[in-house]
């Protein structure tokens, strides 16, 4: 069976305004069976809010970041599986993984923007569909008593430099992270 755990995060840059940082999502569990007599528990801990700071659209240089997104899996019970899990990440309000796009607070001018699995941002986070990346691994299985792992996943953003239409706001998008296993 497979289990899925939606979290939306917020994205947001601010072109000439100040910033406002969020406290990370708290960590959230699915338990499901996975083997003879046995549980397996995932845990997901992704930000709440991922930060671009201020777009000088008038700059030649891209503005980047980076974060991770955590996840926790752990197995108890007798003759327990292995757990294999995905980790995908949403196209956002505005239906694309080509260019990710943000709302300003004022104004209809969106400013584009994507988050890829790599610091060269060549592989766009998705879903797996097209050319989107996702965050996948595996967690063996015990004989006796469970085992659990841990695993980091390191995202990374960029709004392309050159958006020079952009006016002064607070650009933001929702994307929701998914857990399966």
């Amino acid at each position: 069976m497979t289990r899925r755990l939606p979290i939306p995060v917020l994205i947001a840059a601010v072109l000439a305004c100040g910033l406002a940082l969020l406290a990370p999502r708290p960590a959230q569990a699915l338990t499901r069976l996975c083997g003879l007599i046995a549980t397996c528990t995932c845990n997901m801990s992704v930000p709440s809010t991922i930060n671009f700071n201020t777009y000088d659209p008038f700059s030649a240089t891209d503005l980047t970041t980076a974060g991770s997104a955590s996840v926790s899996c752990s197995s108890s019970g007798l003759i327990s599986g292995s757990i294999t899990y995905t980790l995908t990440l949403s196209q956002g309000a505005h239906g694309t993984y080509a260019a990710r796009r943000m709302a300003p607070s004022v104004g209809t001018i969106q400013a584009q923007y994507n988050l890829y699995t790599n610091s060269g941002h060549t592989t766009v986070l998705g879903d797996g569909s097209g050319t989107t990346a996702i965050f996948s691994a595996s967690c063996s299985g015990a004989l006796l008593f469970g085992s659990s792992c841990n695993n980091s996943h390191n995202y990374y953003g960029k709004v392309p430099a050159g958006q020079t239409t952009l006016v002064p706001a607070t650009y933001s998008d929702t994307l929701v992270w998914s857990l399966d296993f």
